[in-house]
Protein backbone atom coordinates (compact mmCIF):
# COMPACT_ATOMS: atom_id res chain seq x y z
CA UNK A 1 0.00 0.00 0.00
CA UNK A 2 1.51 3.37 -0.93
CA UNK A 3 1.10 6.83 0.50
CA UNK A 4 1.48 10.30 -1.04
CA UNK A 5 4.86 11.87 -0.18
CA UNK A 6 4.01 15.51 0.37
CA UNK A 7 6.63 16.27 2.98
CA UNK A 8 4.13 16.61 5.84
CA UNK A 9 5.04 14.78 9.04
CA UNK A 10 1.60 13.19 9.43
CA UNK A 11 -0.57 12.21 6.52
CA UNK A 12 -3.89 10.35 6.46
CA UNK A 13 -6.62 8.99 4.26
CA UNK A 14 -10.04 7.31 4.69
CA UNK A 15 -11.27 4.04 3.29
CA UNK A 16 -13.74 1.23 3.92
CA UNK A 17 -12.59 -2.35 4.15
CA UNK A 18 -14.25 -4.40 1.43
CA UNK A 19 -15.99 -7.35 3.02
CA UNK A 20 -19.32 -9.10 2.99
CA UNK A 21 -20.24 -7.30 6.20
CA UNK A 22 -19.74 -3.94 4.48
CA UNK A 23 -22.71 -4.77 2.26
CA UNK A 24 -25.05 -4.83 5.25
CA UNK A 25 -25.92 -1.26 6.28
CA UNK A 26 -27.06 -2.24 9.75
CA UNK A 27 -23.75 -3.97 10.50
CA UNK A 28 -21.65 -1.31 8.79
CA UNK A 29 -23.20 1.33 11.03
CA UNK A 30 -21.69 -0.43 14.03
CA UNK A 31 -18.19 -0.38 12.54
CA UNK A 32 -16.94 3.13 11.75
CA UNK A 33 -14.58 3.36 8.80
CA UNK A 34 -10.89 2.91 9.57
CA UNK A 35 -8.61 5.91 9.19
CA UNK A 36 -5.12 5.17 7.87
CA UNK A 37 -2.27 7.45 8.82
CA UNK A 38 1.50 7.64 8.68
CA UNK A 39 4.05 9.56 10.74
CA UNK A 40 7.82 9.78 10.56
CA UNK A 41 9.81 10.82 13.63
CA UNK A 42 13.56 11.54 13.79
CA UNK A 43 15.24 9.14 16.24
CA UNK A 44 18.58 9.46 17.99
CA UNK A 45 20.01 5.93 17.76
CA UNK A 46 22.88 4.81 20.00
CA UNK A 47 25.16 2.44 18.07
CA UNK A 48 26.40 -0.51 20.11
CA UNK A 49 29.93 -0.43 18.67
CA UNK A 50 30.80 3.06 19.92
CA UNK A 51 27.88 4.29 22.04
CA UNK A 52 27.47 7.42 19.91
CA UNK A 53 24.17 8.63 18.45
CA UNK A 54 23.17 8.92 14.78
CA UNK A 55 19.82 10.31 13.61
CA UNK A 56 17.58 7.86 11.73
CA UNK A 57 13.93 8.24 10.74
CA UNK A 58 11.28 5.86 12.13
CA UNK A 59 8.09 5.74 10.06
CA UNK A 60 4.91 3.99 11.23
CA UNK A 61 1.81 3.40 9.11
CA UNK A 62 -1.38 1.95 10.62
CA UNK A 63 -5.20 2.21 10.57
CA UNK A 64 -7.64 2.65 13.46
CA UNK A 65 -11.40 3.27 13.70
CA UNK A 66 -12.41 6.92 13.77
CA UNK A 67 -14.25 6.46 17.08
CA UNK A 68 -14.92 3.88 19.79
CA UNK A 69 -16.81 3.60 23.06
CA UNK A 70 -15.08 3.52 26.44
CA UNK A 71 -14.36 -0.09 27.33
CA UNK A 72 -14.56 -1.23 23.69
CA UNK A 73 -11.64 -3.24 22.29
CA UNK A 74 -10.58 -2.50 18.72
CA UNK A 75 -7.76 -3.33 16.32
CA UNK A 76 -4.94 -1.03 15.33
CA UNK A 77 -4.22 -2.50 11.90
CA UNK A 78 -0.52 -2.30 11.15
CA UNK A 79 0.54 -1.56 7.59
CA UNK A 80 4.24 -0.68 7.55
CA UNK A 81 7.18 -0.11 9.89
CA UNK A 82 10.41 1.40 8.56
CA UNK A 83 13.61 2.49 10.24
CA UNK A 84 15.10 4.71 7.53
CA UNK A 85 18.81 3.94 7.61
CA UNK A 86 21.31 6.67 6.78
CA UNK A 87 22.67 6.29 3.25
CA UNK A 88 26.23 6.31 4.65
CA UNK A 89 25.58 3.51 7.15
CA UNK A 90 27.02 0.73 4.97
CA UNK A 91 30.19 2.75 4.36
CA UNK A 92 30.53 3.44 8.08
CA UNK A 93 30.03 -0.26 8.87
CA UNK A 94 32.78 -1.22 6.44
CA UNK A 95 35.13 1.44 7.84
CA UNK A 96 35.01 -0.12 11.32
CA UNK A 97 35.23 -3.66 9.99
CA UNK A 98 31.65 -4.76 10.66
CA UNK A 99 31.11 -5.83 7.04
CA UNK A 100 33.60 -6.83 4.30
CA UNK A 101 35.05 -4.12 2.07
CA UNK A 102 36.06 -6.36 -0.85
CA UNK A 103 33.02 -5.54 -3.01
CA UNK A 104 31.24 -8.84 -2.34
CA UNK A 105 27.44 -8.76 -1.79
CA UNK A 106 26.45 -8.80 1.87
CA UNK A 107 23.06 -9.98 3.15
CA UNK A 108 22.23 -9.20 6.78
CA UNK A 109 19.30 -10.46 8.82
CA UNK A 110 17.87 -7.91 11.25
CA UNK A 111 15.27 -7.89 14.02
CA UNK A 112 13.30 -4.83 15.09
CA UNK A 113 11.31 -4.07 18.24
CA UNK A 114 9.18 -0.95 18.67
CA UNK A 115 7.07 0.43 21.52
CA UNK A 116 3.74 1.98 20.50
CA UNK A 117 1.94 4.35 22.86
CA UNK A 118 -1.83 4.76 22.94
CA UNK A 119 -2.96 7.59 25.21
CA UNK A 120 -6.07 6.90 27.33
CA UNK A 121 -5.97 3.16 26.71
CA UNK A 122 -5.95 0.25 29.11
CA UNK A 123 -2.77 -1.09 27.51
CA UNK A 124 -0.97 2.28 27.49
CA UNK A 125 2.19 1.04 25.75
CA UNK A 126 2.74 -2.19 23.83
CA UNK A 127 6.03 -3.55 22.54
CA UNK A 128 5.88 -5.19 19.10
CA UNK A 129 8.59 -7.49 17.84
CA UNK A 130 10.84 -8.92 16.86
CA UNK A 131 9.95 -8.11 13.26
CA UNK A 132 12.47 -9.68 10.86
CA UNK A 133 13.94 -7.97 7.78
CA UNK A 134 16.84 -8.84 5.47
CA UNK A 135 19.00 -5.98 4.16
CA UNK A 136 21.68 -6.16 1.46
CA UNK A 137 24.65 -3.99 0.51
CA UNK A 138 28.24 -4.11 -0.76
CA UNK A 139 31.33 -2.08 0.12
CA UNK A 140 34.64 -1.64 -1.67
CA UNK A 141 37.96 -0.29 -0.43
CA UNK A 142 39.96 1.61 -3.05
CA UNK A 143 43.69 1.06 -2.50
CA UNK A 144 44.76 4.03 -4.61
CA UNK A 145 42.64 6.62 -2.81
CA UNK A 146 42.38 4.70 0.49
CA UNK A 147 38.66 5.40 0.62
CA UNK A 148 35.57 3.19 0.95
CA UNK A 149 32.49 3.34 -1.24
CA UNK A 150 29.32 1.43 -0.43
CA UNK A 151 25.76 1.07 -1.64
CA UNK A 152 23.00 2.07 0.80
CA UNK A 153 21.29 -0.83 2.57
CA UNK A 154 18.41 -2.16 0.43
CA UNK A 155 15.44 -3.76 2.19
CA UNK A 156 11.67 -4.03 2.04
CA UNK A 157 9.97 -2.35 5.03
CA UNK A 158 8.02 -5.02 6.96
CA UNK A 159 4.35 -5.08 7.87
CA UNK A 160 3.63 -3.71 11.32
CA UNK A 161 1.68 -6.45 13.15
CA UNK A 162 -1.89 -5.76 14.25
CA UNK A 163 -2.50 -4.97 17.93
CA UNK A 164 -5.61 -4.83 20.13
CA UNK A 165 -6.35 -1.78 22.28
CA UNK A 166 -9.11 -0.75 24.70
CA UNK A 167 -10.17 2.85 25.21
CA UNK A 168 -10.79 3.81 28.83
CA UNK A 169 -12.13 7.33 28.36
CA UNK A 170 -10.68 10.33 26.56
CA UNK A 171 -9.43 10.60 22.97
CA UNK A 172 -6.67 8.21 21.91
CA UNK A 173 -3.52 9.25 20.02
CA UNK A 174 -1.16 6.55 18.75
CA UNK A 175 2.56 7.28 18.35
CA UNK A 176 6.00 5.85 18.87
CA UNK A 177 6.66 5.82 22.61
CA UNK A 178 9.50 7.72 24.28
CA UNK A 179 12.65 6.94 26.22
CA UNK A 180 12.84 3.72 28.28
CA UNK A 181 9.44 2.59 26.96
CA UNK A 182 10.57 -0.90 25.92
CA UNK A 183 12.18 -1.64 29.27
CA UNK A 184 9.18 -0.30 31.20
CA UNK A 185 6.68 -2.38 29.22
CA UNK A 186 8.66 -5.53 28.45
CA UNK A 187 11.97 -5.65 30.29
CA UNK A 188 15.29 -6.56 28.68
CA UNK A 189 15.74 -7.55 25.03
CA UNK A 190 17.95 -10.40 23.70
CA UNK A 191 20.11 -8.13 21.53
CA UNK A 192 23.54 -8.57 23.11
CA UNK A 193 26.28 -10.88 21.89
CA UNK A 194 25.09 -14.48 21.77
CA UNK A 195 21.50 -13.32 22.34
CA UNK A 196 22.26 -12.02 25.84
CA UNK A 197 19.68 -9.80 27.53
CA UNK A 198 20.27 -6.04 27.42
CA UNK A 199 18.45 -3.18 29.15
CA UNK A 200 17.77 -0.73 26.32
CA UNK A 201 17.06 2.96 26.78
CA UNK A 202 14.81 3.73 23.82
CA UNK A 203 11.55 2.74 22.14
CA UNK A 204 12.86 1.28 18.85
CA UNK A 205 15.70 -1.25 18.62
CA UNK A 206 17.25 -2.83 15.53
CA UNK A 207 19.63 -5.78 16.01
CA UNK A 208 21.74 -7.38 13.27
CA UNK A 209 23.88 -10.51 13.05
CA UNK A 210 26.80 -9.46 10.88
CA UNK A 211 29.22 -11.50 8.72
CA UNK A 212 31.77 -13.31 10.83
CA UNK A 213 29.41 -13.54 13.79
CA UNK A 214 29.73 -9.93 14.98
CA UNK A 215 26.69 -8.52 16.77
CA UNK A 216 25.36 -4.99 16.35
CA UNK A 217 22.28 -3.11 17.51
CA UNK A 218 20.84 0.42 17.46
CA UNK A 219 18.96 1.68 20.54
CA UNK A 220 16.68 4.50 19.34
CA UNK A 221 14.34 7.09 20.84
CA UNK A 222 12.67 10.20 19.41
CA UNK A 223 15.34 12.87 19.13
CA UNK A 224 17.94 14.54 16.91
CA UNK A 225 21.67 14.02 17.36
CA UNK A 226 24.00 16.88 18.22
CA UNK A 227 26.56 16.00 15.55
CA UNK A 228 30.19 16.51 16.57
CA UNK A 229 31.74 14.11 14.02
CA UNK A 230 30.23 15.17 10.67
CA UNK A 231 32.08 12.49 8.72
CA UNK A 232 30.15 9.83 10.67
CA UNK A 233 26.99 11.86 11.37
CA UNK A 234 27.61 11.05 15.03
CA UNK A 235 27.67 12.72 18.42
CA UNK A 236 27.59 11.89 22.12
CA UNK A 237 24.34 13.74 22.91
CA UNK A 238 20.95 14.51 21.36
CA UNK A 239 17.88 16.72 21.71
CA UNK A 240 14.81 14.67 22.78
CA UNK A 241 11.61 14.95 20.73
CA UNK A 242 7.99 13.87 21.15
CA UNK A 243 6.90 11.52 18.36
CA UNK A 244 4.15 12.70 16.02
CA UNK A 245 0.86 10.72 16.21
CA UNK A 246 0.09 8.45 13.27
CA UNK A 247 -3.51 7.54 14.21
CA UNK A 248 -6.29 8.82 16.48
CA UNK A 249 -9.57 7.47 17.89
CA UNK A 250 -12.33 9.57 19.44
CA UNK A 251 -13.55 8.21 22.77
CA UNK A 252 -16.06 10.06 24.94
CA UNK A 253 -15.19 10.88 28.55
CA UNK A 254 -12.45 12.48 30.62
CA UNK A 255 -8.82 11.54 30.03
CA UNK A 256 -7.87 8.42 31.99
CA UNK A 257 -4.29 7.59 30.89
CA UNK A 258 -3.00 10.64 28.98
CA UNK A 259 0.62 9.55 29.32
CA UNK A 260 0.04 6.11 27.79
CA UNK A 261 1.70 4.38 30.75
CA UNK A 262 1.82 0.56 30.51
CA UNK A 263 0.06 -1.49 33.20
CA UNK A 264 2.16 -2.92 36.01
CA UNK A 265 3.78 -6.11 34.77
CA UNK A 266 3.27 -9.39 36.60
CA UNK A 267 3.68 -13.07 35.88
CA UNK A 268 0.33 -13.27 34.09
CA UNK A 269 -0.37 -13.09 30.38
CA UNK A 270 -1.89 -10.34 28.29
CA UNK A 271 -0.55 -7.27 26.58
CA UNK A 272 2.49 -5.89 28.30
CA UNK A 273 2.51 -8.71 30.85
CA UNK A 274 5.63 -10.52 31.89
CA UNK A 275 8.15 -10.81 34.66
CA UNK A 276 8.57 -7.57 36.58
CA UNK A 277 12.02 -6.12 36.01
CA UNK A 278 14.53 -6.44 38.77
CA UNK A 279 15.49 -3.24 40.51
CA UNK A 280 18.42 -1.72 38.69
CA UNK A 281 21.54 -0.35 40.37
CA UNK A 282 23.34 2.55 38.74
CA UNK A 283 26.45 1.43 36.85
CA UNK A 284 29.70 3.38 36.90
CA UNK A 285 32.56 3.45 34.41
CA UNK A 286 35.22 1.76 36.53
CA UNK A 287 38.96 2.32 36.23
CA UNK A 288 41.38 1.69 33.35
CA UNK A 289 44.08 -0.51 34.88
CA UNK A 290 46.17 -0.87 31.70
CA UNK A 291 49.32 1.26 31.59
CA UNK A 292 50.32 0.25 28.03
CA UNK A 293 48.48 -1.02 24.98
CA UNK A 294 49.67 -3.39 22.26
CA UNK A 295 47.97 -4.22 18.95
CA UNK A 296 48.46 -7.88 18.08
CA UNK A 297 46.70 -9.72 15.26
CA UNK A 298 44.17 -6.92 14.97
CA UNK A 299 43.27 -6.98 18.67
CA UNK A 300 43.95 -4.75 21.66
CA UNK A 301 43.49 -5.99 25.24
CA UNK A 302 42.40 -3.60 27.98
CA UNK A 303 42.30 -4.27 31.71
CA UNK A 304 39.27 -2.77 33.52
CA UNK A 305 38.97 -2.74 37.31
CA UNK A 306 35.84 -2.05 39.40
CA UNK A 307 36.17 -0.80 42.98
CA UNK A 308 34.83 -2.92 45.84
CA UNK A 309 31.96 -1.77 48.02
CA UNK A 310 30.10 0.08 45.27
CA UNK A 311 27.96 -0.62 42.21
CA UNK A 312 29.06 -2.85 39.35
CA UNK A 313 30.88 -1.23 36.45
CA UNK A 314 29.50 -1.37 32.89
CA UNK A 315 29.58 0.63 29.69
CA UNK A 316 31.36 0.87 26.35
CA UNK A 317 35.11 0.94 25.65
CA UNK A 318 36.29 3.21 22.83
CA UNK A 319 39.79 3.95 21.51
CA UNK A 320 40.64 7.04 19.46
CA UNK A 321 43.74 8.85 18.31
CA UNK A 322 44.67 11.56 20.81
CA UNK A 323 45.32 14.14 18.11
CA UNK A 324 44.34 14.65 14.49
CA UNK A 325 46.03 12.20 12.16
CA UNK A 326 46.31 12.19 8.36
CA UNK A 327 45.47 8.77 6.96
CA UNK A 328 45.82 8.29 3.22
CA UNK A 329 44.27 11.05 1.16
CA UNK A 330 41.74 12.02 3.82
CA UNK A 331 42.13 15.24 5.74
CA UNK A 332 43.69 15.06 9.20
CA UNK A 333 41.20 14.21 11.93
CA UNK A 334 40.73 12.18 15.09
CA UNK A 335 40.12 8.54 14.16
CA UNK A 336 38.21 5.83 16.00
CA UNK A 337 40.50 2.79 15.94
CA UNK A 338 38.26 0.00 17.25
CA UNK A 339 34.70 -1.16 17.35
CA UNK A 340 33.12 -0.03 20.61
CA UNK A 341 32.76 -3.02 22.93
CA UNK A 342 30.41 -3.30 25.88
CA UNK A 343 31.89 -4.50 29.17
CA UNK A 344 30.55 -5.47 32.58
CA UNK A 345 32.69 -5.98 35.69
CA UNK A 346 31.43 -6.96 39.14
CA UNK A 347 32.33 -4.73 42.10
CA UNK A 348 35.74 -5.64 43.50
CA UNK A 349 36.77 -7.51 40.34
CA UNK A 350 38.89 -6.89 37.24
CA UNK A 351 38.42 -8.08 33.66
CA UNK A 352 40.39 -8.03 30.43
CA UNK A 353 38.32 -6.65 27.55
CA UNK A 354 39.40 -7.45 23.99
CA UNK A 355 38.92 -4.76 21.34
CA UNK A 356 39.06 -5.46 17.59
CA UNK A 357 40.76 -2.93 15.37
CA UNK A 358 38.55 -1.44 12.66
CA UNK A 359 39.78 -0.74 9.15
CA UNK A 360 41.22 2.66 10.12
CA UNK A 361 42.89 1.14 13.18
CA UNK A 362 44.54 -1.59 11.12
CA UNK A 363 45.82 0.92 8.58
CA UNK A 364 47.23 3.19 11.26
CA UNK A 365 48.99 0.36 13.10
CA UNK A 366 50.46 -0.87 9.81
CA UNK A 367 51.88 2.59 9.06
CA UNK A 368 53.04 3.64 12.54
CA UNK A 369 54.84 1.62 15.17
CA UNK A 370 53.45 3.80 17.98
CA UNK A 371 50.43 6.06 18.20
CA UNK A 372 49.23 8.30 21.03
CA UNK A 373 45.63 7.37 21.86
CA UNK A 374 42.81 8.08 24.31
CA UNK A 375 41.05 5.11 25.87
CA UNK A 376 37.55 5.79 27.25
CA UNK A 377 35.17 3.82 29.46
CA UNK A 378 31.70 5.28 28.93
CA UNK A 379 28.81 4.15 31.19
CA UNK A 380 25.18 4.53 30.09
CA UNK A 381 24.84 7.43 32.52
CA UNK A 382 27.34 9.37 34.55
CA UNK A 383 30.99 10.29 34.20
CA UNK A 384 33.26 8.55 31.71
CA UNK A 385 36.77 7.36 32.62
CA UNK A 386 39.58 8.33 30.23
CA UNK A 387 43.28 7.59 30.03
CA UNK A 388 45.92 8.78 27.57
CA UNK A 389 48.18 5.92 26.51
CA UNK A 390 50.52 4.87 23.72
CA UNK A 391 49.41 2.10 21.37
CA UNK A 392 52.31 -0.01 20.13
CA UNK A 393 52.40 -2.47 17.28
CA UNK A 394 52.82 -5.90 18.89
Amino acid sequence: MTHPRNGALVRGRRGLALSAAALLPAVAALAPPAVAGVAETPNACAFSYDGEYRTQGVEITASAPASAAAGQAFTLAGEELEVKLRAELARDAAAVGLIPSDGSPVSIGTRTWIALKGTNTREGTQVIGPVSVTASTSALYDESSQTISATPFVYTPPKLPDTTWTGTGGDIAFSQAGADAITAAKGQLPVGGGGSAVTVRGSAVVQANLPGGANFYMDCQPGETNVTRPEAGAGTSFNPLVAAPFAAVQVAGAATNPGGAPPARSGGGGAGAGRAPAATTPRIAGRIASTRLAAKAGRVRVRVRCAAGGPACAGTVTLRTRTKVKLGSRRARVFSLVRGVRYSVAAGKAKTVTLRLGLDGKRLVARRRTQKVTLTLKPAKGKAAKRNLTLRRG
